[in-house]
């Protein structure tokens, strides 16, 4: 009973470490919404009575067990579509590396309330059994070692999504007490269990010691890999214009958090964020939008924004002022940089403006900024002496098209300046060009200029193409503009607001005469009014002007609604009727985007190819290989050979090498006789043997083994 016990103890404590931090790794890295409290219960549970029943040899019961929560889940709750929506999470991250589709399993994709608590739950349920009965029966540690491993596989892929410290401490100590063990834990399960149990806390304070000694924090990325990544970056960007005919419309809101900092392609399909995904939450101390500014872009190219570096511009911000209120921001994981509110209170903080943007040196995840509500808009404009040079320049081909653009809307060019009538023109212009459509497809690559694009050709558009268009546009009029990304989400006084990867936005930043200001020309934003002498700027704390917009914010900061402008009577301004149509949504019933993904699933068919034809190609390789040893050299030489494949042999069956070969291998080895042909035949007779009870496996067990091995 003593011994029951340790055994069932410690293989619970080992299979929790390895299911619970596997699935908390998943769920901390692509920042799903779901409880880890309940979760840890729940795979505490699993683990105590998985452990219990299989120490006194009731496994079918334990797996009948889950088959039996499984097939509850599929026809009670329905499991397949949380299944998908958790996929469609996960793949998602994969696309915004790599634009080859999210993956889902019906001809749209799922609808963005769908759950998928349920499909975690279930997860963490499967891997507890398979380490419970790993760790307590000695058996399949390869194949539970390997399952419980994928959920941190899935989070490296790429860069933005990494687990909490502690739920990898929890895998890696948990794949310790399985792996290490093992050896021992094969041929005596109560032997292998004490000496789990005694590793336990050695392997603890060794992690424990490691984590602190290399923190996360104290990273710094190497020359060496700014050498290395920089072609690599390169690569993809000319991978996906290569690719990019065969994308479809994936093009969707840049999430600043993920884009590159210091350009932004305009060229290249933007690559979709994660929607659903939490990013960070948000309290301001009174209601209305807030715009949180990540990174600001000054130089136009007609195909990129990029960010010239120049900071002569940013004293221009408005000091001073009584505050508000504190903008407490606090993330999921640290970004590269601090997402700061419109208008920060607090003396001598542009110090801290580099490039554009507060880089988050400390890796913060909570702070907060006082804010004050901004100045009036001035009337009329005088830009201010020598600062005009970066943020009025534009490519000489896309001036001379956006000044005639101007002369035909009829936007008066003054020559040092403007009025601030010239900016509420260009911006219903801008507003009312295109109708807001997420699944705006990229732009040709025959076209050089990317706002002339939208602005006469395309019929849709999304933030990125509103934003970019009003800038040019307002820098051909005489405004100072540059390009701005970040997040934008409606808060209510007070209380916390989740935003998510759907809130990621584009703007424009415009200087009012005063102080650098908000412009949203975007068709779908609703509630912030354009710029009067008598109304201040958007910012978090206006409070005149209501909202329709929810205060949860899970659903896109970017509505499908169009922004309906009462002030555009221009009659030289188009008044695209579309506008008012709404845009299509992921999930949504637009007949657009019902369409089957071919792209999607072609690519991930190409993937899973390839994968399984180099599994194929270096099982055939061995093959070959393995022929060649075995007819190169003398007898000795032979022998070995067949030796050392007879003991890989007897690992994969879990039987001891033959003795009477061990004695020719020794012999071979060690003495000057040469083996005979008959001696030779007995390792070619025991290795028939050995293959033919190895055939008899399943070919799941066979591809396994053979895969597993190859790499371990």
């Amino acid at each position: 009973m003593r011994e029951r016990l340790l055994t069932a103890g410690t293989g619970a404590a080992t299979a929790f470490c390895l299911a619970f931090g596997g699935t908390a790794c998943l769920i901390t890295g692509m920042s799903l919404d779901l409880s880890l409290g309940v979760l840890a219960l729940w795979c505490a549970v699993w683990a105590l009575v998985g452990a219990g029943l299989v120490v006194w040899r009731l496994t079918p019961l334990l797996l009948a067990g889950l088959a039996a929560a499984g097939t509850a889940a599929w026809f009670y709750g329905n499991l397949l579509a949380q299944a998908e929506m958790l996929l469609y999470t996960v793949t998602d991250f994969y696309h915004m590396a790599y634009g080859l589709g999210p993956f889902y399993f019906g001809t749209q994709p799922p609808a963005p309330n769908t759950p998928y608590d349920l499909a975690l739950y279930l997860l963490c349920a499967a891997l507890t059994v398979a380490g419970v009965v790993a760790a307590c029966r000695g058996k399949a540690a390869n194949w539970a070692a390997t399952l419980c491993l994928l959920p941190l596989g899935a989070c490296l892929v790429v860069t933005d999504t990494v687990p909490a410290l502690w739920a990898l401490f929890l895998l890696l100590l948990g794949f310790l007490l399985l792996i290490l063990p093992q050896s021992v834990r094969r041929g005596n399960p109560v032997q292998g269990s004490r000496l789990a149990a005694m590793l336990a806390l050695p392997l603890a304070l060794a992690l424990g010691i490691l984590f602190l000694a290399v923190p996360q924090e104290g990273y710094q990325r190497q020359d060496f890999n700014v050498q290395v990544l920089s072609p690599l970056k390169q690569l993809a960007k000319n991978l996906i214009k290569e690719l990019r005919p065969d994308l479809g419309n994936v093009t969707v809101p840049v999430s600043p958090g993920l884009e590159d900092l210091e350009e932004m392609d305009l060229s290249l399909p933007r690559l979709a964020g994660n929607r659903s995904g939490l990013v960070l939450t948000v309290t301001a101390p009174q209601s209305g939008p807030v715009y949180l500014r990540g990174a600001s872009f000054d130089i136009y190219s007609g195909t990129s924004w990029q960010c010239s570096g120049d900071d002569q511009w940013e004293s221009l911000w408005p000091a001073g002022g009584d505050p508000l209120g504190d903008v407490t921001v606090q993330s999921y994981q640290a970004e590269p940089l601090l997402y700061f509110p419109y208008y920060i209170a607090q003396a001598g903080w542009t110090q801290e403006l580099t490039q554009g943007k507060i880089p988050n040196t400390e890796n913060l995840t909570y702070y907060s900024f006082p804010v004050f509500q901004g100045p009036e808009a001035s009337a009329q404009v005088q830009n201010p002496p020598g600062r005009g040079s970066t943020l009025l320049s534009l490519p000489d081909e896309t001036r001379q098209w956006a000044e005639a653009l101007l002369d035909q809307i009829g936007v008066e060019r003054l020559s040092n300046g403007y009025t601030l009538e010239t900016v509420r023109k260009i911006a219903n212009y801008v507003r009312n060009s295109a109708r807001y459509d997420l699944g705006t497809p990229a732009m040709p690559e025959e076209e050089t200029d990317f706002a002339r694009w939208f602005l006469t050709e395309s019929d849709t558009g999304y933030c990125v193409h509103y934003a970019t268009a009003a800038t040019v546009l307002l820098r051909a009029a005489g405004v100072p503009a540059r390009f701005v990304t970040g997040f934008m989400a409606p808060v209510q006084a007070g209380q916390e607001t989740v935003v998510r990867g759907g809130n990621a936005h584009a703007w424009v930043e415009y200087y009012n005469g005063s102080c650098w200001a908000v412009l949203e020309c975007t068709a779908a934003i609703e509630g912030v009014p354009l710029p009067t002498e008598a109304e201040t700027q958007p910012t978090e704390s206006s409070t005149s002007q209501p909202t329709d917009r929810p205060s949860d914010p899970s659903e896109t900061s970017e509505p499908s609604d169009p922004f309906a402008s009462s002030e555009s009577s221009d009659p030289s301004e188009p008044q695209n009727t579309q506008a008012t149509s709404g845009s299509a949504r992921p999930g949504g019933n637009d007949p657009a985007r019902t369409s089957f993904p071919w792209a999607a699933v072609l690519s991930w068919v190409l993937g899973i190819g390839l994968t399984v034809g180099a599994v194929w190609g270096q099982w055939k390789l061995r093959l070959l290989l393995r022929a060649q040893r075995f007819a190169a050299g003398n007898a000795n030489r032979r022998a070995l050979c067949r030796w050392r494949y007879h003991v890989y042999l007897c690992r994969l069956l879990r039987q001891k090498p033959d003795r009477g070969l061990r004695v020719l291998a020794q012999k071979a080895k060690y003495s000057s006789h040469t083996l005979t042909p008959e001696e030779l035949a007995k390792f070619d007779l025991i290795l028939g043997e050995n293959v033919a009870v190895f055939q008899k496996k399943s070919p799941v067990s066979q591809v396994f083994y053979r895969l597993i091995f190859a790499i371990w």
